[in-house]
């Protein structure tokens, strides 16, 4: 298979390292000097079949529209939203028509331990769940006050952070129900919200936290069901990750707990990129999409 990259920043760079040199026709970045072209233009149609876009999200519709016309398979970094849903599923319907994948990359999913959350939830060992618990950080906030367009996002971290912990809960669960139970943005270091905290009822209530104001990167998933709880702390890029299953003892006392480790790891990108490649070589256009999900969340809690 062969690709272009569009956007050659921190991202595209990374998406670029794990593919073959052979795979990659060519990286477009207006901006990036290190990028083989400014222009989609220049280069041979015939020569690609597929495009990782990894630009700025006020560019995306615009390059979307573009490789639809020249009948290209299209993995877009998260998150694609828009205030017009009627846009959003319109964009996936014109693909589909041309037979053509679009794929919105919450590589997050593919997390090893990730795939053990669903497990133990669809085999109901946690029972009735009761509350779910999400948190993304990092300390990027005095980079994102420099940033030319992530310091202009009224929504701050809630925009950039908040889709990863809802395409994961989508994917867990499958709820769409949304009613707003309460909301707290903070601007502390920055112009617009660099930590925020909700509580949405999407049967079950979550409890959605980002920050840019955590020094030591993290992320954690604790959920409550009346038979026991797990919690799983840390992403595999950035070390070890642990996941623990209780199971409750009634009507008290100390659970029983069972804990997995999984060492620091590289492959997610890889990972995610063959599942991209499973759904363009099996034709898989009736994808479930997460997307429509998100976007309906992030219109209801005002953070598109």
């Amino acid at each position: 298979m062969k690709y272009i990259i569009v956007g050659l920043g921190n991202i595209g760079k990374k998406r670029l390292n794990f593919l073959k040199k052979k795979e990659v026709i060519a990286t477009v970045d207006p901006y990036n000097k290190d990028a083989d072209y400014k222009k989609i233009d220049k280069i041979d149609v015939k020569s690609y079949d597929s495009v990782i876009l990894s630009c700025p999200d006020k560019d995306k519709f615009y390059y979307l529209e573009k490789f639809l016309a020249l009948k290209k398979n299209v993995l877009v970094e998260k998150p694609l939203v828009f205030k017009n849903s009627k846009i959003l599923k319109g964009i996936f319907t014109k693909f589909k028509k041309k037979k053509l994948i679009l794929y919105v990359a919450y590589n997050h999913r593919f997390e090893p331990l990730i795939k053990n959350v669903k497990k133990i939830i669809d085999r109901g060992a946690l029972g009735k769940i009761y509350l779910c618990e999400y948190f993304y950080g990092n300390g990027t906030s005095l980079n994102v006050k420099k940033n030319l367009w992530k310091s202009k996002i009224k929504s701050g971290v809630a925009y950039d952070l908040f889709p990863h912990l809802l395409d994961l809960h989508y994917f867990l669960f499958k709820k769409k129900v949304i009613k707003i139970l309460s909301k707290l943005n903070l601007n502390i270091e920055n112009k617009y919200p660099d930590y925020c905290d909700y509580y949405l009822n999407i049967k079950p209530t979550i409890n959605l936290k980002a920050s840019y104001l955590s020094w030591k990167n993290k992320f954690s998933i604790k959920i409550v069901g009346s038979k026991g709880d797990l919690e799983m702390d840390c992403l595999s890029k950035w070390g070890r990750t642990q996941l623990i299953f209780r199971k409750r003892k009634l009507p008290s006392g100390i659970p029983s707990e069972k804990i997995i480790y999984e060492k620091k790891t590289n492959y997610i990108f890889k990972t995610e990129h063959l599942y991209f490649e499973k759904l363009i070589k099996e034709k898989l256009y009736n994808q479930d999409h997460s997307n429509f999900f998100i976007n309906e969340v992030m219109n209801k809690i005002k953070i598109i």
